[in-house]
């Protein structure tokens, strides 16, 4: 294998499962931090719920949050916004309506059965918000923004080749970053989109088929020294 020296992974459905990033997930992560691999999340998760939920987040070199919307550097505690936040007419205009939606500090979000309500508001408003979905849930951003053009920034900003780099996701909003990587790897629990242009699909699922990654391919051609599991501690 080619040395690949960053590991991308989406956080829902891979990394983590129900929003929890495992034991023997987060031990595998120190195994590729301890032999030189960088690590970077994805996700479209609005950022300050992230911060709350995942104490894991001092792992990551980098955080693409909000789809793409922003960075995060958990060492500096930065933001660096890739895009402006929603319109305030929009959501004054959702509030009139009743649509239930969440609102991050650059992305909007809703159930994918309100998608189309809310894609009816901004039409009303003459407003250009693409709908993305992710399984079950809708995200409107600027036009450009995905999780793609978040980590080519994020890429820039670390000084690393995106062909030395390993995309790890599962749904259809993944398949546009790990797409950018030199490697795309999916998780058993991938959809099939996504399945259809991995170089490599795991045995496991979710945090598991990102241990089962690290352990059996990534640390084979890492550029330090990888580590026996068992040596190592939360």
């Amino acid at each position: 294998m080619v040395h690949y020296r960053l590991l991308a992974l989406d956080y829902d459905g891979t990394v983590a499962r129900h929003g929890v990033i495992a034991a023997a997930t987060e031990q595998a992560l120190r195994a590729a931090r301890q032999a030189g691999i960088r690590l970077v999340l994805a996700t479209g998760r609005e950022v300050d719920a992230l911060l709350e939920t995942c104490p894991q987040i001092g792992l990551f070199d980098l955080v693409v949050a909000e789809n793409g919307g922003l960075l995060y550097f958990p060492e500096e505690e930065e933001i660096e916004y890739l895009a402006e936040s929603r319109p305030a007419e929009l959501l004054q205009e959702l509030e009139r309506r009743g649509v239930f939606f969440r609102r991050g500090r650059v992305i909007l979000s809703t159930h994918a059965t309100e998608a189309a309500v809310i894609q009816d508001a901004l039409a009303r408003l003459k407003l250009d918000l693409p709908v993305t979905y992710n399984k079950d849930a809708a995200m409107f951003l600027p036009p450009g923004i995905d999780k793609a053009s978040g980590l080519r920034a994020g890429l820039h900003r670390l000084g690393i080749d995106p062909r030395v780099c390993v995309g790890m996701g599962d749904a259809e909003n993944d398949i546009c970053f790990v797409e950018v990587c030199g490697l795309v790897v999916a998780p058993a629990n991938a959809i099939a989109d996504l399945k259809a242009v991995a170089g490599m699909v795991m045995r496991h699922e979710n945090g598991a088929g990102v241990a089962e990654f690290i352990y059996e391919h990534l640390l084979a051609c890492a550029p330090g020294d990888s580590a026996d599991p068992a040596d190592l501690s939360d």
